[in-house]
């Protein structure tokens, strides 16, 4: 008797486990796509549907230009940072 209890218990709790799973995996999926929908951007393409599985044309001389202008510019704030520390430490 007692045994089935346990039974009973172990199985709802690995159904309910698989639920919450489940709707975790979905309510990230859906999120994921609605953000990328937000933005959608000519310069990359349309953005698609969840299960759609045509490939997104990317742009990819103006995303390594954007990463080239990043990189310079953090290039530039370490450097300041750097004398402001160096000032600092004088």
């Amino acid at each position: 008797m007692a045994f089935s209890r346990y039974l009973i218990i172990s199985a709802g709790s690995c159904v309910l486990l698989g639920v919450v799973a489940f709707l975790s995996y979905h309510h990230g999926y859906a999120t994921c796509y609605r953000e990328l929908n937000e933005l959608n951007r000519p310069e990359i393409g349309n953005l698609l549907a969840p299960g759609d599985d045509t490939m997104i044309v990317r742009d990819l001389q103006r995303e390594c230009m954007d990463l080239e202008s990043q990189l310079i510019a953090t290039q530039r704030e370490v450097k300041r940072l750097t004398l402001l520390a160096e000032q600092g430490a004088e």
